[in-house]
Formats: structure tokens, C-alpha cells, sequence
């Protein structure tokens, strides 16, 4: 009962009372620096209140009402003579510690002290925590780089002297950003706010650093940017590196040997000294079993653990590649999917820059590729990994379930899968799987909803071990030599295959031939004759994945800390102006819709980020108070009325004009301005609460 309870407060309650002080903190300061330099230049306050509506509790301080109110959402200070949320009476008498008979300076320093006090405390929680502890952050390193994008593609000139690894374009996987635009870059945020948020026609110089047999060289890189796939942002093409230690999977039971911690430090006898080395081993296997060594920490303070597992490589087609109706593969760097009433396209993009577009019915393959499709042979999908409490898991599922059979539909692919759960959601239907050689079920399920997507908590992988066909695609070498749903390829040219590694790498060997497979069709065995035309077969389309599933590894970070109080305080300043550019980058990018309105997030939003990060540290939840702090300042300083920058515009009218704006029109403006915030509060909690809605079952 105890470790419940711990568990609770340590889940819930502590990283709640955490947000409350965080977030009390971020209001307060701001509204104490309104009230501090009205105080200094004469005003008389009347009410500094934290939180809107009904009075909670409170005192009242010589001429001040300090309150606490029911709605947590902000706060005001109520100053003689200014009214920010009802219209101002006209017949007010004109006091000379009212706020309207200040100067119109000393009222904008008034109006502007809260943002100042925001961005203060921003800098001044920068400051504590990379001073004192420290805070890691994403190395500027790159992981990948996406094919097809400006990154991948940039001319590079070398200085001083050239590494000669043969990479003449485009940054490669290990290489370390050092500046963008001679700005130095310590950590990969700023690639990504670069990236983010630029024009299309912006072009931006990379210096970066490549290392090569143990000697570093410097190259610079010119490149743009374009839209990525997900349609959200622009960007470079540029993924953050990964440290070669597994991550902890949460809510996930897996079936795979490795365990969250697990350093990878060889793979196939081959030294594995960052992750981009294990990227480059798996591009050359060529199927067959995989020793792994893992150094795997001690429970206790004894040295790690050095284990060695047999990994299979799971072998799928590459992004990019797609089955035209009359079976011709198609390879694009890259590929959009979009909607036009009702109907759905694919749009390629070639290396050449030339596109083409298909309507889904152009594609044997459909518009979303198969995990893997060999000569037209799809092979049986399993559960790689199953999500704690969701449907699967109510449903008695295990990981590694090999799906027999779903609904109605026998050996279905992942593409079949996902169509039944769509057609099935909220509805309990039947899957019957086979686990450790022996069927289990039907098991009743019913599949749910969850960010927009009908799912059943289930992580699909390809069943490699066993060469059971699920599906064939039209127009394929393998419809042409009659294989059907069902079979088992035994054999190819009259060597035994055991598995879809082998039986691809066989295939390989035959590429722009025909080929004879031993086929087990129920009691029966066939030696069916397959074409193998380059067109439509070409083993350049597949790749091998080592770690399939949910199985990731750690981010590469790097530790950023200021002993030196005065290189604390340069970063200090610099981490507040970068936040300030994001958020002005962020609004930037909804007005010109470069940016997804999804990506906002509101109070609930960031008070569930708030929890979380709670839940792991303290100083993470400071750097993010301190974050916050900074989008305070930016947001409330905006041109808009009933904001702190909406006052703003107002007394810079009256300093043009001579005389203030006209009651009736500011009053109007104000109302509207109120209204509007309203609305758009309103909008963003309710897309933050449906976001928490659909995580639930």
C-alpha cells in the first residue's frame, strides 16, 4: 500500500504541485513588474490578482488589493483609471495617480515591464541551470540525412584539404554541425528552428565537421530547404544522430532479447563505435544471421555485462519504391500522399527533380507499400510488440503473434489489417494467431480510435521466419507463375530456403531470369517457374532492418554547462533569445500556414508536458518554465488588443496623434480583441483535450 501511494505522488501529485509553483511563479513576476514600475512612476494599484474570476482569497495592503482567483489562467494588475476587461467609464474623474494621466512614456514602460520581468526570469532560470547542473541536449550530429532532400544533395567544398571518402555530396551520418550562417550551433534544436521556419527561397551555409580514419576535416555545405513529407514544417532533410544504446520502450511488452540500456558494440564481429557504424553494417548483410554483442549493465556496480544474441534481419522494401498496375516498380527518393474530393494520390519525386502522380487505382500495390512485398509475395505480419492496456492486450495477445487470421480475412496483410480495423472500430470481431507453433484463438477484439486512426496497439513487423505468402499482387512475377495465397516456398532452383531472408537473397541470385520454386500447397508440392524481368523485380528495392519494432536507441546528446558565472550569463541571454525567435518563428509559421495548427499546444496542452517532464526532473521542468516564461513574454508583447502589445499600439497611436484614441473606438476594439481571445482559448483547450481524449481507450 505504501509504494502505491509513493507511486502516486511521485506520477501525480508531486508533478502537479511542481506545475502550480512553476507556472504561479511565471505569472507573478510578470504581473509584479507591472505593479513595481506603476508603483514607481505613481500610479495608484488597486488590485494585483493572480488568476481570473471570483476571488478566492486575499488582503488588502495600504491602498492594494492582493487577491488569488478561482481561474489560474493569468493575471492582472488593476491600476486607477485603466479597466483591461470591461469598457472604460467616460465619466471617471481625472486623478492625477490615475493611470490615463501619466505621459504616454511612462505608461508604456508600465504596460511593457511585465514582458521585460518574463524575459528576465527566463534568462535568470537559463542562467541557474546551466550553471549549477547543467542540461543535456540533442548533439548537432547528424543521424541520416532523407534522400532527395537539400542535405542529402548539397555540393560541398572542403577546407584546407579534402577526407577523400568518396562522398562528394550531401552531409553523411556522423558529421557534426559546428555553425549555420557563421552562427556557432552547440545543439541540433537550432538545425531544427532553422530549418523549421525558413523561406522556401532561403539558403543557408553549413560549416561542419567530418571525421575520417581518425582525422578531422571541415567542409561547407550550401543548401535550402523544402516542405517535408509529414507536411507540417520545412526543413533541410536533416534526422539527429542516436547514441548505440537501446532506449526503454514504455507501455510496449517486445519480443526481442535486447534490454533498454544495452550499449551495441559490435555487429557481425565489426567494431560499433557510434550508431551511424551499425547503419552502415546492416546496409551490408545480406540476410543471414547476425551476431550482436551488447554490453549490458550490471545490477550492481560490477562491470557490464558483455552478451551475445543471434539477431535474424528482417528484410523490407525501401521508402520510396511502388508497384504500378501493370507490376512495374518504380524507386522515387521521395514520396507525398495526398487526398482531392474523395480520391487519393501519390505524387514521386525523382532524383532528376521530375515528378509524377498516380491516383491509387494506378498502383497494384495500392497507395500505402506493403512492409514487404518480394516479387509480388507478401509475407504474414506479426506483433513485434504489444501496448499495455490497449485492445490487443485486453485481447490476450502476445508479442510475436504470427496474425492468422482477422475478422474474415485469412494470413491478412498489413495493409488488409489496418482496413478491417478501420471498418471494425468500437465493433468486437475475432483474430486467431500462432504462438510458439500452436494456434490460440479466435480471441475476441475491438479495435478503438486514437489520434484520428483506427488501431488495435500493436507494433506489425514481418513474419521473416517463416516463407507462408499472406497475399500476391496483381501483375506480379509471382501472379505469373501462379502462386496463391497460402503457399510455402520450400525451395528456390532446388535449394532450400527457411526463411524470407534467404528466399529474397535467392531471388537475388536469379534477378532477370526465371527461376523454379518448390512450392507447398496444402498435402501438395509444386515446382512452379517464376519470371524474374528487371522491371518488376530488382534487388536494389530491399534493405535489412536489425532492430525492428518499437526498439529504438537513445538520442546523441551532449552535456552543455557554464562554471564561468559570465559564460553562464552570455548563455543565459543567448538561450532566451533563441526561444524568443522560435516563438516568433512558431507564429510566423501558422499565419503563412507553414506550420500545422496541431502542432499548438494551449494550458492543458502544456500542463500535460508540464507532468511529464515533471516526472523525470526537476531542472527539466525549470528549463521549461523558463521556456514558457519566454512565450509569455513573446505572446503577450503581440500587436493585439486587450494584450500587454495591443495597449502597446494604442498609446504609440496616441503619440502620433497627439491625443488618445477615441473611447467608443478603443472600448469596440478592446470588446472584439477579448472575444477573439475567447475563441481561439476555447479552440486550443478543446484540440488539447481531444488530443488527451483520443490517448485514452
Amino acid at each position: 500500500m505504501t509504494g502505491q501511494i509513493t507511486g502516486i505522488f511521485g506520477q501525480w501529485i508531486w508533478p502537479l504541485l511542481q506545475l502550480i509553483i512553476g507556472l504561479g511563479v511565471v505569472i507573478l513576476v510578470h504581473e509584479l513588474g507591472h505593479f513595481l514600475v506603476a508603483k514607481a512612476v505613481g500610479i495608484k494599484v488597486e488590485r494585483f490578482a493572480i488568476g481570473f474570476g471570483p476571488r478566492l482569497v486575499g488582503f488588502t495592503g495600504g491602498e492594494t488589493e492582493y487577491c488569488i482567483n478561482v481561474l489560474p489562467l493569468g493575471g492582472y494588475v488593476k491600476m486607477l483609471g485603466q479597466e483591461d476587461f470591461a469598457p472604460m467609464d467616460q465619466s471617471q474623474q481625472r486623478d492625477p495617480r490615475s493611470f490615463t494621466a501619466k505621459s504616454v512614456g511612462a505608461r508604456f514602460l508600465v504596460i511593457s515591464a511585465g514582458v521585460v520581468m518574463n524575459i528576465i526570469l527566463a534568462a535568470l532560470l537559463f542562467i541557474v541551470i546551466i550553471g549549477l547542473v547543467g542540461k543535456e541536449f540533442m548533439a548537432p550530429v547528424v543521424g541520416e540525412t532523407v534522400r532527395g532532400y537539400p542535405a542529402a544533395t548539397a555540393e560541398i567544398s572542403w577546407i584546407d584539404e579534402s577526407p577523400e571518402d568518396g562522398h562528394e555530396r550531401g552531409l553523411q551520418p556522423g558529421d557534426r554541425i559546428v555553425k549555420i550562417d557563421g552562427n556557432e550551433v552547440t545543439r541540433f534544436d537550432s538545425v531544427f528552428v532553422e530549418g523549421a521556419f525558413a523561406g522556401r527561397d532561403r539558403t543557408f551555409e553549413f560549416t561542419f565537421e567530418r571525421t575520417v580514419d581518425g582525422r578531422t576535416y571541415t567542409g561547407i555545405a550550401e543548401m535550402g530547404v523544402r516542405r517535408l513529407p509529414d507536411g507540417t514544417r520545412m526543413g533541410f532533410g536533416i534526422e539527429p544522430a542516436a547514441d548505440n544504446v537501446f532506449a526503454r520502450v514504455r507501455n510496449y511488452r517486445t519480443i526481442e532479447d535486447f534490454q533498454p540500456g544495452d550499449r551495441v558494440v559490435a555487429v557481425g564481429g565489426q567494431p560499433v563505435e557510434h550508431q551511424w557504424d551499425i547503419k552502415r553494417i546492416v546496409e551490408t548483410l545480406d540476410g543471414r544471421r547476425t551476431t550482436v554483442t551488447v554490453e549490458r549493465p550490471a545490477e550492481a556496480d560490477d562491470d557490464a555485462e558483455t552478451v551475445e544474441l543471434e539477431v535474424l534481419p528482417t528484410p523490407r522494401l525501401r521508402e520510396g519504391v511502388v508497384f504500378l498496375e501493370d507490376g512495374t516498380a518504380v524507386e522515387a527518393v521521395r514520396m507525398e500522399r495526398y487526398e482531392e474530393n474523395g480520391e487519393r494520390f501519390i505524387r514521386l519525386f525523382y532524383e532528376d527533380e521530375r515528378q509524377e502522380e498516380f491516383a491509387e487505382d494506378q498502383l497494384a500495390g495500392g497507395i500505402h507499400m506493403e512492409l514487404l512485398d518480394v516479387a509480388g509475395m507478401i509475407p504474414r505480419i506479426r506483433a513485434q510488440a504489444v501496448e499495455e492496456g490497449s485492445p490487443a492486450d485486453r485481447a490476450g495477445l502476445e508479442a510475436g503473434d504470427v496474425i492468422l487470421s482477422y475478422a474474415d480475412r485469412t494470413t491478412p496483410t498489413l495493409n488488409e489489417f489496418r482496413g478491417i480495423t478501420d471498418d471494425k472500430v468500437r465493433t468486437e470481431t475475432t483474430i486467431v494467431v500462432l504462438r510458439d507453433g500452436r494456434t490460440v484463438g479466435p480471441l475476441k477484439i475491438t479495435p478503438s480510435r486514437r489520434h484520428d486512426q483506427a488501431l488495435v496497439g500493436i507494433s506489425m513487423g514481418v513474419d521473416a521466419e517463416h516463407t507462408m505468402v499472406a497475399s500476391i499482387r496483381s501483375e506480379s512475377p509471382a501472379a505469373g507463375a501462379g502462386i496463391r495465397r497460402g503457399d510455402e516456398i520450400t525451395a528456390v532452383a532446388d535449394e532450400p530456403v527457411g526463411d524470407w531472408p534467404e528466399l529474397l537473397q535467392a531471388l537475388a541470385d536469379h534477378a532477370g531470369e526465371s527461376v523454379m520454386l518448390t512450392v507447398r500447397r496444402g498435402d501438395e508440392e509444386l515446382e512452379l517457374e517464376v519470371a524474374l524481368p528487371a522491371e518488376k523485380f530488382d534487388p536494389d528495392h530491399y534493405s535489412f532492418d536489425l532492430f525492428p519494432g518499437p526498439m529504438r536507441f537513445e538520442p546523441l546528446t551532449v552535456l552543455i554547462r557554464k562554471t564561468n558565472p559570465l559564460a553562464a550569463v552570455t548563455w543565459g541571454a543567448n538561450e532566451t533569445w533563441f526561444h524568443v525567435r522560435s516563438t516568433l518563428a512558431t507564429l510566423g509559421g501558422l499565419i503563412s500556414g507553414g506550420l500545422s495548427p496541431e502542432m499548438v499546444r494551449g494550458p492543458v496542452g502544456i500542463g500535460q508536458i508540464a507532468i511529464e517532464v515533471g516526472r523525470e526532473s526537476v531542472m527539466d521542468l525549470v528549463y521549461l518554465m523558463a521556456l514558457v516564461s519566454s512565450a509569455v513574454a513573446v505572446i503577450n508583447f503581440l500587436p493585439f488588443p486587450v494584450l500587454d502589445g495591443g495597449h502597446a499600439v494604442f498609446l504609440l497611436i496616441e503619440k502620433i496623434r497627439g491625443k488618445p484614441v477615441p473611447l467608443k473606438v478603443a472600448n469596440a476594439i478592446q470588446m472584439v480583441g477579448l472575444a477573439l481571445i475567447l475563441l481561439l482559448f476555447v479552440l486550443i483547450t478543446w484540440q488539447d483535450l481531444a488530443r488527451i481524449i483520443r490517448g485514452l481507450w
